[in-house]
């Protein structure tokens, strides 16, 4: 419900256009809380703190989907602003997704010795960029004339 309502808010504010740039409109706390106990729909409502511990949580998320905007040192905590990072969002589900064809497609095809090869060696490019062979395989853990097959 946070990062929807944090879509929501930004739509209201830049129009249709402003989910063609890499982040959202710039969001405090407060804004989310007060759309949040609007648009509660019957279950118990979020508290500040936990609403608090939610951006925490996914601003220190690993995809990196909502990020916290710098306010200074001076500034209150309740002054924080958040934006949801779509760049990072689809750059995630666009690996994901690439990840899941390689595994269902070279599922079947390959014994159960090497299941997960191809996936592994993406996840090595994804990471390395560049790598030679054998680096390639040193880094996926497979055999070199494994890494030559794929």
């Amino acid at each position: 419900d946070v990062l929807k309502t944090m879509f929501r808010l930004s739509a209201a504010e830049g129009g249709k256009q402003q989910f063609t740039q890499r982040t959202t409109n710039a969001l405090t706390v407060q804004e989310i809380f007060d759309a949040l106990q609007t648009t509660d729909s019957g279950s118990d409502p979020m508290t500040r703190d936990t609403l608090l511990r939610y951006m925490q949580i996914l601003s220190n998320d690993s995809v990196g989907m909502v990020g916290r905007v710098s306010q200074g040192s001076s500034a209150p905590s309740g002054s924080t602003q958040y934006v949801v990072n779509v760049a990072n969002i689809i750059r995630f589900l666009r690996e994901r997704t690439m990840h899941s064809i390689l595994t269902e497609r070279y599922h079947e095809e390959e014994n159960e010795a090497t299941n997960g090869v191809c996936a592994r060696i993406y996840q090595v490019l994804l990471h390395a960029k560049y790598a030679e062979q054998n680096q390639v395989a040193d880094l996926a853990m497979i055999p070199m004339k494994e890494a030559r097959i794929h």
